[in-house]
C-alpha cells in the first residue's frame, strides 16, 4: 500500500474520532475546530449588529467603501509580479523553468489565472480572515495545481498527535479530512496562529452602521426626502378611512419623483414629522466617518477610498508608499511564507512578490533613482532595462561605479604622484 493511500485512511479513521466528540474549544482540545467562532457563513447567511442591518460577506460588500476596500487590497496583491528564484552565492537567481513557475505565476489551476486565485485569496483572507487551497497532486505526490476552498465551508481541527487537520464540507454535502501538507491555508490576525480571525465578525457593529446610514437615506429619498409623520384629525375615523388615507397619501406624495408637489389634506387632517431630521441626525457626517471606519479596519489609506478631505499633492504619494509598506508588504510576508513552506521545504528554491511597482513614483523620481544606483554600481545598464522592459544591450552587464571618490588619508599620496609626474614631465620636455 502506498504512503499517500495510508495518508488518507489515516485522514479518514481521524475524521470520524473528530466527529464523535462534542466539547468546548481549545487549543489543547484536539477533537473540537479550533475557527467555529470566527466563521461567518456563506454569502447568504449574516451576523446581527447593534445598529440592527444584518451583516455578510454579500450585504457587507454592498457597501462602497468596504467593496473598493476589498478590491484594492486583492487586485493589488493579485496583480503582483509572484517570481521563483534560486539561492545562489551572489544571492538569488530566476528560476523561471522550475516546474512550479507556471503554477504561480500564470496558472495555478485549470479555471483560473494567477491574478484571479489570489484575489479570491486575498477577498477571502480581508472578510473570513482565513484562505484555504487544496493542493492537488499527481501520482508522485508533486503539487499540480492550487484549488481555493470557501472558508465556510473549513474547519480546523488538532489531531491527538498534535498536527492541524481540515474537515471539508461539500457543497452538496459529505466531508473529507486533509491533513496540513494537503491545505494551503494563509491565516491573518489571530489569536493562537492556528487560524486568523474573521474581521467581518469583529467589525460587524462597523459595516452594520454604515448599511444602516445607507438604508436610512434610501428610504428617506424614497419617501420624497421628507422624514415619517403622523396624519392627525380632531375626529375619529374609522378603520376603512384610516386605511384609505393612508394608502392615498403614500400614493400622492409617497415617491422622490412626487417630493416636489403641494399637499392637500382634507377632513381637518393635519400632517406632523416625528422621526429626527437628516440634519440633526448628523446623516452625512456619519456617512463620511463611516468610510474612515472602513478603511482603519481594512489599513487602506481614506484617498484610495476617494475621501481627500485631508490628501494634499505633496502627501499622496507618501500614502502610497504607507500603503504599501504597511498595508501590502505584510499580507505578501504571509503568502510567501506558506508558499514557500508548503512548495519548497527543503530546496533551494523559493517565491517572492515584487514590490518595484508599487515603489517606482513619477517618471522624474524614478529616473534620478536609476542614475544614482548606476554611478554606484547597485544597477548595471541592463538591470535599469529590464525594469524598464526594454530589451538588453550588449555589454549592459557591467556594473560601474565613479572614480573621483578616494579615501581621505589618500589625497596626500595623489598629490605627491601628481607632483611627481610634472616633475618628470618637465624635465623630459628640458631633455627634448
Amino acid at each position: 500500500m502506498s504512503n499517500w493511500l495510508k495518508r488518507l485512511i489515516r485522514a479518514k479513521d481521524e475524521s470520524h474520532s473528530i466527529e464523535a466528540k462534542d466539547e468546548s474549544r481549545s487549543i489543547e482540545n484536539p477533537n473540537v475546530p479550533l475557527n467555529d467562532a470566527n466563521l461567518i457563513g456563506h454569502l447568504g447567511e449574516s451576523l446581527p449588529s447593534t445598529a440592527g442591518a444584518p451583516v455578510s460577506a454579500q450585504s457587507a460588500m454592498t457597501l462602497s467603501s468596504v467593496y473598493a476596500a476589498v478590491r484594492i487590497l486583492a487586485e493589488t496583491v493579485g496583480s503582483l509580479p509572484l517570481q521563483v528564484y534560486k539561492r545562489a552565492e551572489s544571492g538569488k537567481e530566476s528560476a523561471s523553468n522550475h516546474r512550479l513557475y507556471s503554477i504561480l505565476h500564470d496558472t495555478p489551476n485549470r479555471l483560473m489565472t494567477s491574478m484571479v486565485f489570489r484575489e479570491v485569496g486575498m477577498a477571502h483572507l480581508a472578510l473570513w480572515g482565513n484562505f484555504y487551497a487544496e493542493l492537488e497532486r499527481d501520482k508522485a505526490g508533486r503539487v499540480i495545481g492550487l484549488w481555493p476552498i470557501h472558508p465556510s465551508r473549513v474547519r480546523v481541527f488538532m489531531s491527538d498527535s498534535g498536527d492541524k487537520r481540515y474537515v471539508v464540507y461539500g457543497v452538496k454535502g459529505g466531508q473529507v479530512t486533509l491533513f496540513d501538507e494537503d491545505i494551503l491555508h494563509i491565516p491573518a490576525l489571530g489569536f493562537d496562529g492556528l487560524v486568523g480571525l474573521s474581521p467581518l465578525r469583529l467589525m460587524r457593529n462597523a459595516i452594520g452602521l454604515g448599511l444602516g446610514a445607507e438604508q436610512y437615506g434610501a428610504q428617506l429619498f424614497a419617501n420624497g426626502g421628507r422624514p415619517s409623520g403622523v396624519l392627525s384629525t380632531l375626529g375619529k375615523l374609522t378603520d376603512l378611512q384610516v386605511e384609505q388615507s393612508r394608502a392615498r397619501w403614500k400614493q400622492v406624495y409617497g415617491g422622490a419623483s412626487d417630493g416636489n408637489q403641494v399637499a392637500v389634506l382634507e377632513g381637518g387632517l393635519t400632517y406632523q414629522a416625528v422621526s429626527m431630521p437628516p440634519e440633526e441626525a448628523q446623516f452625512l457626517q456619519t456617512r463620511k466617518f463611516q468610510i474612515s471606519e472602513i478603511a482603519r479596519m481594512f489599513r487602506v489609506p481614506p484617498h484610495m477610498l476617494a475621501d481627500l478631505e485631508r490628501a494634499t499633492f505633496s502627501n499622496i504619494e507618501h500614502q502610497g508608499i504607507e500603503f504599501t509598506t504597511h498595508s501590502i508588504r505584510p499580507w505578501l510576508v504571509r503568502w510567501e511564507q506558506e508558499l514557500n513552506r508548503k512548495l519548497f521545504a527543503g530546496t533551494e528554491y523559493f517565491c517572492e512578490f515584487s514590490l518595484d511597482a508599487l515603489l517606482r513614483g513619477d517618471a522624474k523620481s524614478q529616473m534620478e533613482g536609476f542614475a544614482i544606483a548606476l554611478r554606484n554600481g547597485i544597477f548595471c545598464v541592463n538591470d535599469v532595462l529590464d525594469k524598464l522592459n526594454m530589451p538588453r544591450v550588449e555589454g549592459g552587464n557591467k556594473r560601474m561605479v565613479q572614480a573621483q571618490m578616494i579615501p581621505l588619508d589618500k589625497i596626500g599620496e595623489l598629490n605627491d604622484n601628481s607632483s611627481g609626474s610634472d616633475g618628470k614631465a618637465g624635465s623630459g620636455d628640458g631633455q627634448a
